[in-house]
């Protein structure tokens, strides 16, 4: 009996139980959904956060600490991660809010900052899966509603909750998960390999990352993204309202830099603040993921941003037959990779690609590997980004693989040098000019940014292609159009400015300007590039020359690095005509030579980490916006660099020779029908209180003399005139002032 009733009370205590801690299952289901916690058990190591940029949860009832000074984006994280009451925040630079509740749970309390600074919102995530140890970020997400990345879907597949689709991101196996769009009303999750930084379009990114009401833009921080050689390029005029880490000690370039690149979020922006005050900043944000946010920037004239644009990661797999070169980038590569010594036979073409390789075979004469004592294979590979031409963004390693047949080993080795080291043009200057019919004579010269006429230069230089009318004086004024650049090998060659006057590819070649104060030449600017096949590049250009004033043509160019450029060109567009006036009478065809030589110096000396110069790795090197002459192979430059204070003073003598001259015809043709007027003048010094005569101990540069005409009542003054510049560059003029009204 007491058995029994043990047996009883144990069943209706258990049954109790049960009913309990059912009716408290959905109410702890809607609490951890409520707060941002996803199925399944969630320690406090597999919290994270997800990132709103742009927007600020308003709720000053469930705010539970205001923490001012906060300078760092992760500190705040910190906080609120620490503490188990707050379930989001508020980060401005500068100041932390903590919230005990989040969107989550009150959607309407999250709205777009507003100006003056923007500001970013972050609340707890609890995915139900475990964070992987390699994700050392401080958050798992970041989302942007109302936008999506289109052009680029991998997957789709169905999901109930915005959540759901980070887990499906976060746990994708058959490729790396980059972003995923999510969309409310049909419960849609896309997938997709790219984000809004690995498409290279930074100036017209709304392209593929649009608008999109109802959807909501998922981006991966967890990504694993190459690190070992990164470029940044300098965004002038202007800095971010509001960003990720200030780091008051850090003051130079190169520390900023590297800040940036060991942070703990994907940083893909930094500057240093205003020059007057100079502190290193550090963001997530750049020109393509801050464009949904208004007025992210303030303008600031002096202050230059710099942001993230490649980087690389190069791998050699040192194998029996072949060494195979394995590349990995952070942003979309178009373009291709070939053996330097063969362009043409050992190539592969790259489309659209984040990871590449290129097999270099050791008995494969299409790739002509070099074999040095026996068991040692080197060769030189190219990176090119044009299909067509080698600018200052391709890249030049050296590979090696050794190996040592006693002990069984195989040690691989890889070379890192940029466009400064191992790619250089040396350009001898041509001229070639013919022109049809009866026409303007048309020169064409390649100058360098001061406007002297070079012979050599190196690749990446900012160079003056300068079309001139010579004959003077001439009627004409010239349009440019159809300038085409062609080796001298095979015939390969790019379109640089179109028929119509336009510049096809401004990443290459920019428009055509008239230079100011000369209406008879034009010229375009560029930065000096060379073809991989040969050492020799061919300018042939359409001069179409006009009477009067030609007018420029309103452009609009896209560049193969994604830029986009409205411009006005003096280029004329091509009228309609019949194939038997495929040729006009008015057109002049002119012609330039250059020899380039090839300038890959693969530097043995250095083979085992990228050199670093000036806070910058070599291997990838930021455009120039000046030669640097002093690194030139030749001598050319010698008297741009090196002019004298005797130069000087000799080009300055030549100056005043030249105003003399021409101020004395001035006054033959001035007064041609009073040839007698100063025939019988007679200089007798008549001093005025004011003045001193000049030559006198006492008298300055700018004091004046007074001379008397004997038979009339005339006045000469000789006036010193300063210019600014030194006594020798003082030029007096004569002139005649009437006695009876100055007396």
């Amino acid at each position: 009996m007491i058995v029994m009733k043990f047996w009883t009370i144990t069943f209706i205590t258990f049954t109790w139980i049960t009913q309990i801690q059912s009716q408290l299952q959905p109410k702890h289901q809607q609490q951890r959904q409520g707060k941002g916690v996803g199925p399944g058990p969630c320690s406090q190591d597999d919290i994270s956060f997800e990132l709103i940029t742009g927007f600020v949860y308003s709720s000053s009832s469930e705010s539970i600490a205001t923490i001012p000074a906060t300078l760092k984006l992760t500190d705040c994280l910190a906080r609120c991660r620490a503490n188990l009451t707050c379930q989001s925040l508020n980060f401005e630079t500068g100041l932390c809010v903590l919230f005990s509740t989040s969107a989550a749970n009150r959607p309407t309390s999250l709205n777009k900052s507003q100006f003056p600074v923007f500001t970013i919102y972050a609340q707890k995530i609890c995915l139900g899966v475990t964070i992987e140890p390699t994700c050392q970020k401080s958050w798992v997400f970041e989302t942007v509603p109302g936008h999506i990345l289109t052009g680029y879907s991998s997957k789709l597949m169905a999901s109930p909750s915005k959540q759901d689709c980070m887990i499906k991101c976060y746990s994708e196996t058959s490729f790396q998960c980059r972003s995923a769009n999510y969309n409310r009303a049909t419960s849609e999750c896309s997938l997709s390999e790219m984000d809004r930084h690995s498409i290279i379009t930074p100036f017209n990114s709304d392209r593929h990352f649009r608008s999109a009401p109802g959807q909501e833009y998922i981006e991966n921080n967890c990504v694993q993204e190459p690190k070992k050689l990164c470029d940044f390029r300098p965004i002038r005029g202007r800095l971010l309202k509001t960003v990720d880490s200030v780091w008051p000690e850090i003051k130079s370039l190169d520390g900023c830099r590297q800040k940036c690149l060991q942070s703990e979020y994907r940083c893909f922006s930094f500057d240093l603040n205003d020059p007057a005050n100079k502190v290193c900043r550090t963001s997530h944000l750049d020109s393509s993921s801050s464009n949904h946010i208004k007025d992210a920037y303030f303008e600031v004239p002096a202050a230059i941003t710099y942001e993230l644009t490649s980087c690389y990661d190069v791998d050699i797999v040192c194998r029996s037959r072949d060494m195979l070169t394995k590349v990995r980038t952070n942003r979309i590569f178009n373009g291709k990779i070939y053996g330097k010594s063969k362009p043409n036979s050992c190539v592969m073409d790259i489309k659209n690609s984040l990871s590449f390789e290129l097999s270099l075979g050791y008995n494969d004469v299409a790739c002509a590997v070099k074999r040095d004592d026996g068991a040692k294979y080197s060769s030189e590979i190219v990176l090119q980004h044009h299909d067509l031409i080698v600018t200052t963004k391709d890249l030049g390693l050296s590979v090696q693989c050794s190996y040592d047949l006693t002990n069984k080993t195989v040690v691989n080795t890889v070379v890192f040098e940029s466009d400064g080291e191992i790619i250089g043009a040396a350009k001898d200057e041509r001229f070639v000019h013919s022109s049809i019919v009866e026409a303007p004579n048309v020169t064409i010269t390649v100058t360098d940014r001061l406007g002297s006429p070079i012979r050599t230069a190196k690749i990446g230089d900012l160079l003056t292609l300068r079309f001139s009318i010579v004959d003077e004086p001439s009627p004409y004024e010239i349009f440019i159009r159809s300038l085409v650049a062609s080796d001298g090998l095979d015939g390969s060659e790019i379109e640089l400015i179109g028929a119509d006057g336009c510049p096809i590819d401004i990443a290459v070649m920019g428009p055509i300007s008239r230079i100011k104060g000369a209406a008879k030449t034009l010229e375009t600017t560029f930065e000096a590039f060379k073809f991989p096949t040969s050492d020799i590049v061919n300018f042939r250009a359409v001069v179409t020359p006009c009477l009067a004033k030609c007018q420029p043509i309103h452009c609009f160019s896209d560049g193969f690095d994604g830029s986009t450029q409205e411009s006005f060109s003096y280029g004329k567009r091509r009228r309609r005509r019949s194939v038997k006036q495929a040729q006009s009478d008015e057109d002049l065809v002119v012609l330039q030579s250059i020899r380039i030589q090839d300038a890959f110096d693969f530097n043995e000396g250095a083979r085992q980490q990228p050199i670093k110069r000036n806070g910058r790795y070599d291997i990838i090197k930021e455009s120039k916006n000046h030669s640097n002459f002093s690194s030139s192979p030749t001598t050319s430059f010698s008297s741009f660099s090196c002019l004298t204070n005797t130069g000087l003073l000799m080009i300055f003598s030549i100056l005043l020779i030249t105003q003399i001259i021409v101020l004395a015809l001035w006054s033959i043709f001035r007064c041609p029908k009073k040839p007698d007027q100063f025939s019988s003048l007679t200089l007798t010094p008549t001093l005025s209180p004011s003045s001193t005569p000049l030559g006198s101990s006492g008298s300055s540069s700018l004091s004046s003399s007074h001379y008397r005409h004997r038979k009339s009542d005339k006045y000469v003054t000789i006036h010193p005139y300063n210019n600014g510049s030194s006594l020798a560059s003082q030029l007096y003029i004569l002139s005649t002032l009437d006695n009876n009204k100055y007396r």
